[in-house]
């Protein structure tokens, strides 16, 4: 059993962090504007630390499982969990950054900053997994 940490597609990981730039932006904000340079501004500090924990549970709970009968697609919640079972996947493919899964049932999945994309294409093929490259930069040398 081999686990990958992912990102959603580009939107989604577009707007999620961008929200926790803002988070912490405006934590900054209200601590300059209500406590300065001098003094600790607590309700700034509990926003701060508040968007922290968010953005730490949402990578760590974004991994994806090679089990031996199926891709696991973990999520922040468990009742969102993808399990896909081999036999229903069309394709797996890798381009650039993303990696692209085509399932029976839930259609098209883009994976995004996949790391260790060289540790995942050799874990997919011990699983019986085809990965083909697709046109564009790759990450796997």
């Amino acid at each position: 059993m081999r686990r990958f940490f992912y990102q959603p597609a580009w939107l989604d990981f577009s707007i999620f962090w961008g929200a926790i730039l803002a988070g912490i932006s405006a934590a900054v904000i209200v601590q300059m504007e209500f406590g300065g340079y001098d003094r600790l501004f607590w309700p700034a500090v509990g926003g701060l630390l508040v968007v922290i924990v968010i953005a730490s549970l949402q990578v760590a709970s974004m991994r994806m499982t090679l089990t031996p009968q199926a891709l696991v697609l973990g999520r922040v919640f468990p009742s969102n969990r993808l399990i896909i079972p081999y036999a229903s996947l069309h394709s797996v493919a890798i381009e650039g950054h993303t990696l692209i899964i085509d399932t029976q049932v839930y259609g098209k999945i883009r994976l995004v900053r996949m790391f260790q994309m060289q540790k995942l294409t050799a874990a997919c093929a011990q699983a019986g997994i085809t990965v083909t490259l697709r046109k564009g930069k790759s990450s796997i040398v």
